[in-house]
Formats: structure tokens, sequence, C-alpha cells
């Protein structure tokens, strides 16, 4: 909301209040909380693109294991890519060495599969 009118004024008859109506949604959120023996996590379910809303029942949460959980945020299409990519290649590690990876180890994975994407551009 905005107030306008004279300054240093408020009682002014001119004073005017506009509040735009609920803006449409498509900023997407994700939040995640860390406890002492716990993680907390949640996202919107909207998936947009500039200012039109595409879907309101994406899913941006995805299992990489019993431990692990990866939230992406961005392009519809590559987010999942890439989410299914990682997921893909923690099964692997899993299966190759008979134990999952631990978060960290997860975590600087991702960052770096995601590092050389970016330096490849």
């Amino acid at each position: 909301c905005c107030l306008t009118g004279e300054a240093g004024k408020l009682d002014s008859p001119a004073l005017h209040r506009t509040c735009s109506p609920r803006p449409p949604a498509t900023m997407e959120y994700l939040i995640g909380i860390q406890g002492p023996d716990y993680v907390l996590v949640a996202s919107d379910r909207v998936a947009a693109s500039n200012i039109v809303q595409m879907k309101d029942d994406h899913d941006k949460m995805f299992k990489m294991s019993e431990k692990i959980l990866l939230l992406c945020v961005g392009e519809a299409g590559d987010t999942v890519q890439f989410a299914e990519y990682i997921q893909k290649n923690v099964q692997l590690y899993k299966m190759r060495n008979g134990y999952e990876l631990s978060p960290t180890a997860a975590a600087n994975f991702t960052r770096r599969n995601l590092a050389d994407y970016l330096r490849s551009r």
C-alpha cells in the first residue's frame, strides 16, 4: 500500500491510500529451517515465466536418498532435468559403493556439477 498526499499533513483531506490488489503469484519460494535434530523445508507449487503462471501444482522437492532432499527453483524443465540428473548420480553412487552419500558430499557434488555447467557455457 502507498500513502500519497501533502508532506507533513497526515490528516489532510487530500491524503489518499492506494492499495493494489494482490500481485499475481509469479515469484517462487523455498524455505528451510534447521533445528537441533530436524530440518523443516517448504516450497510453493507455482511454475511461472515472467508474469504468466503456467502451473499451480509443480513439485519442487526431489528425494535424493533417505536423508537428502533437494529443492529446486527456476525454469521448470531445467530444474526437473537437473534434479533428476543429481538424483540418478546419488543412486548410482550408492549402488557402486554400497552406502549413501552424506548430505555434505551430495551438496559438494551438486555444487560442482552446477559450476562445471556454468563454466562450460
